[in-house]
């Protein structure tokens, strides 16, 4: 069964699932339904995110960290995306998003999606992108 938290928006082509969108009705926020597989540095992901054009939107952009951990589920022992998600594509690694490491704010704060961990990273670090639409970041439209 599917997860009645997301709702998939294809973007007119079937066949293709890397335009489609998924919206989180819990946050209102949308994301990539199938992120890119290639790491980026900071400003590759940054530029890559907001020339971006999917579901019929563009600019969008990296989460912030509390955007990135909204949509995990803690109610296992392991921090993860929820069951039945319509995710695809998903690395087992570290994502970019749009905050910096409190501890030293010359580092950027990246996510570890399969343990929901955060840690700083330098910017010149690859890490993979996911981006979101909406929210805290202003949209192009």
């Amino acid at each position: 069964a599917d997860n009645p938290r997301f709702a998939v928006y294809d973007a007119g082509t079937p066949e293709e699932v890397s335009d489609d969108v998924v919206l989180d009705k819990e946050t209102g926020l949308v994301w990539e339904r199938s992120p890119s597989t290639t790491v980026l540095c900071r400003h590759e992901a940054i530029v890559t995110a907001y020339h971006k054009h999917r579901g019929g939107c563009n600019g969008w952009r990296l989460p912030t960290i509390e955007e990135a951990t909204s949509i995990a589920d803690f109610t296992s022992s392991r921090i993860r995306l929820p069951e039945d998600n319509p995710f695809i594509n998903m690395q087992p690694d570290r994502y970019w998003t749009a905050s910096t490491w409190p501890k030293n704010e010359t580092l950027e704060r990246c996510m570890k999606l399969w343990c929901g961990d955060s840690y700083g990273a330098m910017i010149k670090h690859m890490r993979n992108l996911w981006c979101v639409h909406g929210g805290q970041g202003g949209d192009a439209g």
